[in-house]
Parts: C-alpha cells; sequence; structure tokens
C-alpha cells in the first residue's frame, strides 16, 4: 500500500491488521523514519525499524562510484530496469565500473555501449576512462575510421591485433596506402 517494495503481508508479518514491535507499518514508506524506504534497507540488508542505520545520501554501498540514492531512481531498495544496481560495482558485466562508465560516457547499462561487438572493458583496457594509445573506443563503433567496426577488425573479441586481423586503432593495418575497409 505504501510503496516502499515490500508487500503488505510481508509488514503486516502476523496479519492481525496493526503495527506491532517488530514489524514495519504498511501505511509508511519509511516506517523508522531514518530517510530510507522500508524495501530498499530489506534489500541492503537494513534493519527498517532502526532509524540509524539508514544511508545517508550520499552513501555508495557497493564502491562503484555512484551514490546508492542515484542507483536506486525509484528508491525500492531493488534493482529495477533502467537503474544501475546498487549491489554490484559492474552492472553490465563488462569490466568496468558504472561510476567509470559515466565518467566515461559509456553505458553502465550495456556491456558493449557502441554496439560494435568487443566490451567497453576490453576497448579500454586500463580502465582509467580514456582512450590511450592502443585502445579502440568503447563509444565509437569504428575507432580508426575506416568503415569496419571494431569488433569485426578483432575478429577474436580479445583486444590484441593478432593473425589475420586488421588493427581496430589504425586506418590502414599494412600501411599500403589503402583503408582497411576498402581492401
Amino acid at each position: 500500500t505504501d510503496l516502499d517494495g515490500l508487500l503488505d503481508g510481508d509488514e503486516d508479518t502476523n496479519a492481525n491488521g496493526q503495527v506491532d514491535a517488530d514489524e514495519t507499518d504498511p501505511l509508511m514508506f519509511d516506517s523508522d523514519g531514518g530517510g530510507q524506504g522500508d524495501g530498499h534497507e530489506v534489500a541492503l540488508d537494513l534493519d527498517p525499524l532502526d532509524a540509524g542505520d539508514d544511508l545517508v545520501p550520499d552513501a555508495d554501498g557497493d564502491g562503484d562510484g555512484i551514490a546508492d540514492h542515484i542507483e536506486d531512481r525509484n528508491g525500492d531498495g531493488r534493482w529495477s530496469p533502467g537503474e544501475t544496481d546498487l549491489t554490484r560495482v559492474d552492472t553490465d558485466a563488462d569490466g568496468m565500473s558504472d561510476g567509470l562508465e559515466i565518467r566515461a560516457g559509456t553505458n553502465p547499462l550495456s556491456p558493449d555501449s557502441d554496439g560494435d561487438g568487443l566490451e567497453d572493458g576490453l576497448e579500454d583496457r586500463n580502465r582509467n576512462g580514456r582512450v590511450d594509445s592502443g585502445e579502440t573506443d568503447p563509444n565509437q563503433e569504428d575507432s580508426d575510421a575506416d568503415g569496419l567496426p571494431d569488433g569485426l577488425e578483432d575478429r577474436n573479441q580479445d583486444g590484441r591485433l593478432t593473425p589475420g586481423e586488421t588493427d581496430p586503432t589504425r586506418i590502414d593495418t599494412d600501411r599500403d596506402g589503402i583503408s582497411d575497409g576498402f581492401e
């Protein structure tokens, strides 16, 4: 009833219609008044009846660089579509933390932000949020602008130039004056 992410029956556990000492209030979003919704506290293994353990606004429980209240936009204490997971450093499991992806301009909800066939963490190998020498750009499908997506050039998708591949960081891998995309 209170939209806190918990079912009323889970809050009034003995179904007597009363708020007993060990129950949260099904009519109150935040039973302890500490600032976090009951469902959010339960999801984080906090006590929804103890205002002292409520998260401060800038808390970052998973250490990914994004405050919990920003990750859990709807405040229900659970991962929901369109949100990063406040219990996982790397929601999309691409090797880059959610906070780093936000700073780098990649999508923390998509392992391959630019759709080129290479995961973001493979493209930013040192995971510093910048495109350094020898790295492809996780925000550009074709980092070297030769007409071939990075994932097509790095066929085995290991982030290294191996025989039979073209270099996704060089427009002309063999330096013959003809773009890789035209050969």
